[in-house]
């Protein structure tokens, strides 16, 4: 399928995300920098809904739930990268986002490992996203693009009715934390 887009009348990055949150489990807001003139960046990409999760740990992957032994983890995140390639003129549009952990320098080098795993989260976690939303500032429009599966209707619905909704408070989902050493460590 072909790269797609159109036009969507939409300012608030913030109510945006917390509107596609309320629908999709993962999603993501990235701000884009601009040189000399830091207090505006240019874009905000809003991704949802990844085709595909991959989650990396140690010298196994699970792949949208499924398990399965890697041998070359960035052989796996290549295949992956290049599944969708669009020519736009947005500098992002669609493919992997997501974490390589502090702990994945073990991946190339060889240092001890005498960390205990306390938090038990993936050495690195990528989404595959088809599909998002570009908000150009500069140009004052904003687009939705889809590389995969045109879904406009399904995401103006959702945008629509989160709208009026100014509460952002449930994006972190962080709970209260507590350190793993001590001030003296």
């Amino acid at each position: 399928m072909p790269f797609q887009i159109a036009k969507l009348d939409i300012k608030d990055p913030l109510k945006c995300l917390t509107a596609l949150r309320k629908s999709y489990k993962n999603c993501f807001l990235l701000e884009s920098a601009t040189r000399g003139d830091l207090r505006l960046s240019r874009y905000s990409f809003l991704g949802f809904d990844p085709e595909t999760i991959i989650e990396i740990k140690g010298k196994e992957a699970k792949i949208n739930g499924k398990k399965t032994k890697i041998t070359d983890t960035f052989k796996l995140l290549d295949k992956y990268s290049k599944i969708y390639k669009c020519n736009s003129f947005f500098p992002f549009c669609g493919g992997l986002v997501g974490y390589i952990s502090y702990d994945s320098i073990r991946y190339i080098e060889k240092i001890p490992d005498t960390t205990h795993d306390d938090i038990k989260l993936p050495d690195m976690f990528f989404g595959l996203y088809k599909d998002g939303i570009v908000i150009d500032r500069f140009a004052n429009t904003t687009y939705y693009f889809s590389l995969n599966g045109f879904r406009l209707d399904e995401v103006e619905k959702i945008i629509k009715n989160g709208e009026n909704d100014s509460n952002i408070s449930h994006l972190t989902g962080i709970q209260k934390l507590k350190s793993n050493i001590t001030k003296e460590e």
